[in-house]
């Protein structure tokens, strides 16, 4: 079970979905290679049940996500300003920042939401503890994408209004554009109607 344990909190540290709690990391010290590997067939079981489960807790968060996600490239979404480059996009899960955006520190409320947060992701090793910007150090999935608006300007925003892409359509004009479209296609579609399961867009 010890064994179980460890692979199971370092599978979850790796993947960030959740904050670790567990104090305990387990042991896999004087575990038989044969008892590791029927334990390994185990744990992916488990990891594919908590999936089904809709705890995706041992899986990482790019899924339908594309390759290629440097903060240079055109696809996705983007929020550049003072301080600020970051790169991220939408799918079925949220708004996934990718590693090495930079977002700055706005001038948070005493004790307000946007503070707390940015506190809770340093201390999950999510964000870089440094008081002139923050820095993912991680991909990170905001499972509330108005969650990212309030990191980067302090007060509640719609993270639909201020992501755009590369033409520099907000994520809502590109989701209402995509809507109109499909709206606007006789019953049944067509061939070269994009699949709702493409990255990129989400219903």
């Amino acid at each position: 079970m010890t064994y179980l344990e460890h692979e199971a909190i370092l599978a979850a540290r790796k993947m960030k979905r959740y904050s670790i709690e567990n104090s305990d990391n387990g042991s896999k010290r004087n575990v038989p290679d044969t008892i590791a590997a029927i334990c390994d067939l185990h744990f992916d079981t488990v990891a594919v049940l908590l999936a089904t489960l809709g705890q995706p807790v041992l899986e990482p968060i790019f899924g339908p996500f594309p390759p290629g996600t440097g903060s240079t490239t055109p696809w996705g979404y983007f929020v550049n300003g003072p301080g600020s480059t970051a790169h991220g996009d939408f799918g079925p899960e949220g708004l996934v920042v990718f590693k090495g955006s930079r977002l700055p520190v706005p001038r948070y409320k005493t004790g307000g939401p946007g503070k707390a947060l940015r506190r809770r992701l340093i201390e999950a090793e999510v964000l870089a503890d440094d008081e002139k910007e923050n820095r993912f150090l991680a991909d990170y999935l905001f499972s509330v994408p108005d969650d990212s608006a309030l990191l980067l300007t302090g007060k509640p925003q719609q993270a639909a209004r201020l992501w755009a892409d590369a033409q520099g359509r907000t994520y809502e004009e590109v989701w209402m554009a995509r809507i109109d479209a499909v709206m606007s296609q006789p019953p049944g579609g067509t061939a070269e109607e994009k699949h709702p399961d493409e990255p990129g867009v989400w219903l």
